[in-house]
């Protein structure tokens, strides 16, 4: 007698608890450095971070379920978490490699100028003057060596173009889009999460046949 029993469209075996957390820390840390590293025309304002927050709480909730992790009132939390944590990673490393790349540019600028591999050695080495003219002196150059991440909030709304035209966005509503790529993003995170749950425990019936 063949017996096609009841079951769920996932066979592979459970991981184990360890298993699951190294799956999540590797899976997480490699999403978010080729994230970071998509060319600047990909990474859409409003849609790249929510689309890239839905995939890590689709991956989190499939593992979850792997690992035996099925109830509601503890997967929501925990997926809030890694979301959170996936999103601050990459606006982390895209603050990151931004910084990188202008501190290059304005470092070769400066160094062009007279006095200027001296102004690079001060601000590269963190060396304060006690002259307070000469720290006034150096301010300008430190700012655009080491941008702050507010900055960097201005500078992906800087050239924004809707129907062709270059729009300026004022403070402070680059803050508040991070804020709401931050919050629908980890909504769509929970989300993906809990469907990838919900297909995870869809039972298939199959039938007995002698």
């Amino acid at each position: 007698m063949n017996e096609n029993t009841t079951g769920s469209p996932d066979t592979a075996a459970p991981l184990s608890g360890a298993k699951a957390a190294a799956t999540i820390v590797f899976g997480l840390i490699a999403i978010i450095l080729l994230a970071a590293a998509m060319p600047a025309r990909v990474k859409l304002l409003g849609l790249f971070p929510v689309a890239f927050a839905a995939l890590i709480g689709y991956v989190f909730g499939r593992v979850a379920m792997l690992a035996g992790l099925r109830r509601r009132g503890v997967l929501v939390p925990l997926t809030t978490i890694v979301v959170a944590a996936g999103l601050a990673g990459y606006y982390t490393e895209s603050f990151r490699r931004w910084r990188a790349e202008r501190e290059q540019y304005y470092a070769d600028h400066i160094g062009r100028q007279p006095g200027g591999k001296q102004i690079l050695q001060r601000l590269q080495g963190n060396m304060l003057s006690a002259d307070p003219l000469m720290r006034q002196f150096d301010d300008p150059y430190r700012s655009l060596l080491y941008p702050s991440f507010t900055e960097y909030l201005d500078q992906r709304v800087a050239s924004l173009r809707i129907a062709g035209r270059n729009i300026r966005v004022a403070s402070p509503w680059p803050l508040v889009l991070f804020a709401a790529e931050l919050m629908i993003g980890t909504v769509a995170g929970l989300s993906a999460s809990l469907a990838a749950s919900r297909r995870s425990r869809t039972p298939t019936t199959g039938k007995v046949t002698a």
